[in-house]
Order: C-alpha cells, then sequence, then structure tokens
C-alpha cells in the first residue's frame, strides 16, 4: 500500500482526511481470505478517517464466500 515509499502511507492518510472534511468521501475496502479476520479494525481506522461512506468488497477471485461481517452498531450509521 502506498508505493512502499518512506511517509506515503501518512501522506495518503493525511489527504483522505482533509478530502473528507471538505467533501463527501468514500473507500473501498476490499476483503479477502488474508484480512478478514481484520475486517472490524480496517472499517473502524477508515471512520477514524472520517469518511462518509465505507463499501466492504469481497474478492470474488478467489471463489469463496466470505463469512457475515459483525460491524458495531456505531459504525452502521
Amino acid at each position: 500500500m502506498a508505493g512502499g515509499r518512506k511517509g506515503a502511507f501518512e501522506r495518503v492518510e493525511n489527504a483522505v482526511r482533509e478530502l473528507s472534511r471538505l467533501t463527501y468521501t468514500t473507500v473501498g475496502v476490499v476483503l479477502t481470505a488474508d484480512n478478514q479476520a481484520s475486517a472490524e479494525e480496517i472499517i473502524r481506522f477508515a471512520d477514524t478517517l472520517g469518511v462518509h461512506d465505507i463499501r466492504v468488497i469481497p474478492a470474488a477471485q478467489h471463489g469463496m464466500r466470505l463469512p457475515a461481517l459483525n460491524v458495531p452498531q456505531e459504525l452502521r450509521e
């Protein structure tokens, strides 16, 4: 993520925060078998960025369904 350049992730994070402050912002989260256990943590992180919409997208390449997510109610509003 963020090209492996030192400080790139922080710059992207700050840019998303600023955009979220200025306009309606959506982020997409692609869930795979590798990161599905971290889904709640990923969604909570996206929420801290101030985004207005978080799209959770299951990866279709693996031909399997991801289990239902247990997203806390405070993150559903």
